[in-house]
């Protein structure tokens, strides 16, 4: 069983002259945009000729590798999974006042990897273009090579004078707490999210969600009835659905 990329390819070339079977665990769509053409001729290699059977987290996923080349017989699309009973453990009153947030205040949360791609920028953007009254947390730490991310973010809320309103928290363990404190989740990924486990934590915290209508994504989210779906890259559209539901509570 193998769960990253390397893992694959590296068992797929092990097993040649042995009865093992590799099952490969796929969390990424395949494509050019997202592999360079060797990784992908290697991985389409691996796929196709040296694992026995895939499990797909998600459709947007599992046609990525259909359209690449890979036997879609040999796939099973199985969506990521959360337990339910870990969510929702204080109310967004108590949530707020852990975070030292004012509890009458809206809250709009963002919870990824500080990474480009998780799109953070375009967040702190967006939000700049509310019409509405609230704070905004960003929750995550900096990962690989990106360690110039974090400081363009802040310029970012400097430039937009959103000091007072934004709040880092770095990287946590306690992340059903953090989303009771939130009343919106956004997720803003710029390139197409395979599936998106934040999202299904919102929905597990009873938060509804405001992402993109890309990727997995809206697999999970049902547009108008546990979130907004917003095309991607679109600032005043993400930054209106955002104020929609800040100014209906009821929504």
């Amino acid at each position: 069983y193998t769960n990253s990329l390397k893992s694959c390819v590296l068992s797929a070339m092990s097993r040649a002259g042995t009865k093992a079977a590799v099952v490969h665990h796929m969390h990424d769509i395949s494509n050019a945009e997202k592999f360079n053409l060797p990784m992908l001729l290697t991985l389409k290699w691996a796929l196709r000729h040296g694992v026995k059977s895939i499990v797909s987290i998600s459709k947007a996923v599992t046609d990525s590798l259909v359209n690449i080349g890979v036997q879609p017989e040999k796939i099973h699309t199985v969506h990521n999974g959360i337990d339910p009973e870990k969510y929702s453990p204080l109310t967004t009153r108590e949530g707020k006042k852990r975070l030292g947030l004012d509890p009458d205040v809206p809250v709009v949360g963002h919870v990824a990897r500080l990474m480009r791609w998780k799109g953070q920028d375009f967040f702190l953007r967006a939000v700049s273009r509310l019409k509405s009254e609230a704070r905004f947390v960003v929750v995550g730490g900096l990962f690989w090579e990106e360690a110039d991310y974090e400081k363009e973010l802040r310029r970012i809320v400097k430039d937009n004078g959103l000091e007072s309103k934004v709040l880092f928290l770095g990287h946590r363990r306690d992340i059903p707490q953090v989303m009771c404190a939130f009343d919106i989740l956004a997720h803003t990924s710029t390139k197409p999210e395979p599936f998106g486990l934040a999202i299904i934590e919102a929905m597990a915290s009873k938060k509804p969600v405001v992402a993109f209508t890309s990727g997995g994504i809206p697999e999970i989210v049902r547009d108008g009835k546990t979130g907004i779906l917003t095309d991607p890259m679109d600032e005043r559209e993400f930054a209106r659905a955002l104020d929609a539901l800040i100014a209906d509570p009821q929504l």
